[in-house]
């Protein structure tokens, strides 16, 4: 609706000074596929409702027959998939074509100029930190040398829903599964279960963090309005949190660095390497083919515990509620837990 309400009040400043910010897009012989009537400077985003979602459906049913729909937000031209026969072509047969990633101004000052590997351009940085990040923590043998950090988590949010079940309060299963996540990631990523200040901290930095990240900002798409994210604070609201992410990987790296771990083995097991330790000692030896310094190592962290803690607390959460409106799908899950 922040949006909506920008457009409305400078499209009048659009057409009045149009001639200032003509496009610079270079003309193309290609044949694109069917777009709708745009505007000049803003393209089609004032098509788009507050369910965008549900914007883009409506748009290729009538200009795209349900399948390809070229629209330009902005000064972005971007594809609507909308068969599963034309994502198939593009996922399989065209992957490669589509598997990089836009330069989006907010990635960049969050995700240390792209080097997350959620956010980073195809190419051999991107392919490198991929192997890096299955290699180190998400390969089969890795995830299994965890096995005694995930069973000592489970032990630990079982003995929550005992408690407050006892004591006959509603259990919030949300935050427990979020702490579940939060502990198991913590120690395989940082190689420390932080304690309930830290922890906290930790928990809103990656709230914020995600609270902006469906923000509009028209640098990316509007180019020429870019000065209004400055003044409505949208820039400065993004390296705040940038700040904060990046000031907590930077004690954590220091705590490591500096031998005060205040860990011992038994928060991860005995001979178990985390992430963060693995990631250290690769900085030191070197990556062939690309650089890789202290901001690869903390975009790296940053992938591996907003991916483990954030998707998993959500994924499960979802299958409790799912059971719960579904008693006999609960009742053969709690079957062949009986049965383990």
């Amino acid at each position: 609706m922040m949006m909506m309400s920008y457009l409305i009040y400078i499209l009048p400043f659009f057409f009045t000074f149009f001639y200032l910010f003509k496009s610079t897009q270079p003309t193309t012989t290609t044949n694109p596929p069917p777009s709708p009537p745009k505007l000049p400077i803003i393209g089609n985003l004032h098509q788009l409702g507050p369910l965008i979602h549900r914007s883009f459906s409506s748009l290729s049913q009538r200009y795209g027959g349900g399948h390809l729909m070229l629209l330009h937000l902005g000064s972005a031209p971007s594809l609507v998939v909308s068969s599963a026969a034309a994502a198939q072509e593009i996922m399989q047969t065209h992957d490669l074509i589509f598997s990089t990633r836009p330069p989006i101004q907010m990635h960049k000052t969050l995700f240390y100029d792209l080097k997350e590997i959620a956010a980073a351009p195809y190419g051999e940085y991107w392919r490198q930190a991929k192997k890096l990040i299955i290699l180190n923590f998400l390969s089969s043998k890795k995830v299994q040398t965890f096995s005694r950090v995930r069973e000592e988590e489970i032990a630990i949010t079982i003995s929550k829903v005992a408690k407050i079940s006892e004591s006959n309060k509603a259990v919030n299963l949300g935050d427990l599964l979020f702490e579940f996540s939060n502990g198991v990631s913590c120690r395989a990523t940082f190689g420390k279960k932080y304690d309930k200040e830290s922890g906290k901290k930790l928990k809103r930095v990656v709230s914020k963090m995600f609270e902006i990240l469906p923000h509009f900002f028209y640098a990316d798409l509007i180019p020429q309005l870019a000065w209004i994210d400055q003044i409505s604070g949208a820039n400065g609201k993004v390296e705040a949190v940038a700040k904060d992410v990046d000031e907590f990987m930077e004690v954590a790296i220091e705590e490591r660095l500096a031998g005060r771990k205040q860990t011992d083995d038994h928060e991860v097991g005995e001979g178990v390497e985390p992430f963060i330790d693995a990631l250290l000692r690769i900085q030191k030896d070197g990556v062939d083919g690309i650089s890789f310094n202290r901001d690869n190592v903390k975009a790296l962290l940053l992938d591996s515990y907003v991916g483990a803690t954030e998707t998993s607390s959500s994924v499960l959460e979802w299958v409790m509620a799912e059971l719960l409106t579904h008693p006999q799908a609960l009742e053969k899950v709690q079957a062949e837990v009986n049965d383990t």
